[in-house]
């Protein structure tokens, strides 16, 4: 029989960055697709979103930065780093629940704890996202807002074009992993728990 029990999970620092963050990606990626595609014709004034942009650009930069800091020197680094168990094997059992056992009612492979909050999959996730993905997402755009001061990389690079398409790939990667990053929280033991766990720090886990 399933059972859930209370455990707390996100420190208060951690859910407001996390808020911070959320907002800034949203509002990228909406005034990204209004800079990227004119021709859909939804802004009349395109220096507004440019603004915009650039503006949440260097608070999402501001924002990662202090998130790399904290994670050091609060030890919570700990919970992305994967253990011997989230090699191969793991990622496959949680695939394998995502895909096919959470449709048939099965218990999660893996429970959280105050120790360790995130299954294989979520670590392998995070650490391409966040240690990857993002990064290079906040330096491209460095580089597209300060042209000026990256001359010798823009020229090693192959000039600003290459960059642009590269930062539309990397913005690309992040809308679609917010889709599935917001699909997968709604498979927690409730649809709303996640959510709710990020304003209240405390989750509903599964016990069995």
């Amino acid at each position: 029989m399933k059972h859930t029990k209370p455990l707390y999970l996100h420190p208060p620092l951690e859910r407001i960055w996390h808020g911070i963050h959320t907002l800034c990606i949203l509002t990228l990626i909406v005034t990204g697709a209004l800079i990227r595609f004119p021709e859909l014709g939804i802004c009349s004034d395109y220096s507004i979103p440019v603004i915009i942009h650039n503006h949440f650009g260097v608070l999402l930069v501001a924002d990662y930065v202090f998130w790399i800091f904290y994670l050091f020197l609060s030890g919570r680094l700990v919970h992305y780093l994967p253990k011997e168990r989230d090699v191969l094997w793991g990622i496959v059992n949680q695939a394998f629940y995502y895909g096919f056992d959470i449709f048939r009612g099965r218990p999660h492979p893996y429970s959280a704890s105050e120790n360790e909050k995130f299954n294989p999959l979520q670590k392998w996730a995070y650490i391409g996202v966040m240690f990857g993905m993002v990064p290079l997402l906040c330096i491209t755009g460095l580089v597209l807002l300060l042209p000026d001061s990256f001359q010798g990389l823009i020229g090693k690079l192959g000039g600003l074009g290459p960059v642009s398409v590269a930062h539309a790939i990397f913005a690309f990667c992040a809308a679609a992993f917010l889709v599935s990053h917001i699909y997968l929280a709604t498979t927690g033991s409730s649809v709303f728990d996640a959510f709710k766990s990020m304003i209240t720090g405390w989750v509903n886990e599964e016990t069995h």
